[in-house]
């Protein structure tokens, strides 16, 4: 998985690591340290902080002295949850002001969490300017199950790509069959590249409902239209489905009082209460009309609707 994460800092100065397992994380390290640090000036480009017995002035001046030598300096930081509520405040702002010859990369590893996304609350409190890298382990075969599994439907993914969608799914090997299954249903290859190239901090099919929640209250008819194809074509969620959902969302907008669970959209928000009933009202119609005519129209009928409530206004 180290390839993702020298991805990643390509693109950014300013990591933080959530993981579960040490010498996995270590490992990560270990990669950063080959691909950016010359050998022989360890001591000079490699810094590594301690913050339960942290020098905050040292910390900072040591991390913004560019690097004497080397592709780039590597600041990492180990025990983070020891850092006081103001210095990781300060490292905060000050690794995110690094520029492209640094990079900073904080470790936070627990292995008593139950899961990688409880960590990753810590890293949003404390260090929210950070881009956040999660390192998850697979269990062992689970590629072997993935490669066996496209054998059976003469379906072909790279070596490389496995192992990320094994990474987007957070190392859960029954997420990822699920997504092949739906790239192997719907013949779209096009699934694949929007798990890959996208970030689904939520599990898949949510994610894409959301996006089709978030386009409409956006007024963004070629989107929602777009994203509504997609969830029909990868079978995620039938017509019927997609007009539930929309419906319930615009309630939660009218009513969101009376929802326990789950939050308003904020483009949901600036609508009318006007445009909300008017938007529910017709797909309330539109569910009706859908349960007594051809399936063959559905699609059309759907799209007529989105159209009309979203330029009425």
């Amino acid at each position: 998985m180290s390839d993702s994460l020298l991805k990643l800092a390509l693109k950014s100065s300013y990591i933080a690591v959530a993981g579960t397992h040490h010498d996995g994380v270590q490992a990560l390290i270990e990669s950063i340290k080959k691909e950016y640090i010359t050998d022989g000036f360890e001591d000079f480009d490699f810094v590594e902080i301690y913050a339960d017995s942290i020098d905050i002035e040292d910390a900072v001046n040591r991390s913004m002295s560019p690097p004497m030598v080397s592709k780039r300096k590597v600041i990492i930081v180990k025990n983070p949850d020891s850092l006081s509520k103001a210095n990781a405040e300060e490292l905060d702002n000050v690794f995110s002001s690094l520029d492209e010859k640094s990079l900073a990369v904080i470790l936070f590893i627990d292995e008593f969490a139950g899961s990688v996304k409880s960590v990753m609350k810590t890293i949003e409190e404390r260090f929210s300017k950070a881009s956040v890298y999660q390192h998850v382990v697979v269990r062992a075969g689970a590629k072997d199950e993935m490669k066996k599994f496209l054998k059976e439907r003469n379906l072909s993914l790279s070596e490389a790509k496995c192992d990320e969608l094994l990474e987007k799914t957070h190392g859960t090997l029954n997420n990822a069959l699920n997504i092949l299954n739906m790239w192997y249903i719907s013949g779209d290859d096009a699934i694949i590249n929007e798990i890959l190239t996208d970030g689904f901090d939520l599990d898949f099919s949510q994610t894409l409902q959301y996006k089709i929640s978030d386009a409409f209250f956006r007024r963004d008819k070629a989107l929602t239209i777009d994203i509504i194809d997609k969830v029909l074509k990868w079978n995620i969620m039938n017509i019927d489905g997609i007009v539930l959902m929309l419906m319930r969302e615009i309630e939660k907008a009218r009513n969101p009082s009376g929802f326990q669970f789950g939050f308003v959209n904020n483009e949901a928000k600036r609508w009318r209460i006007e445009s909300l009933a008017y938007a529910f009202d017709s797909l309330y119609l539109l569910l009706r009309e859908l349960r007594t005519k051809s399936s063959a129209y559905s699609e059309l009928l759907i799209q007529e609707n989105i159209i009309n409530i979203l330029e009425r206004g």
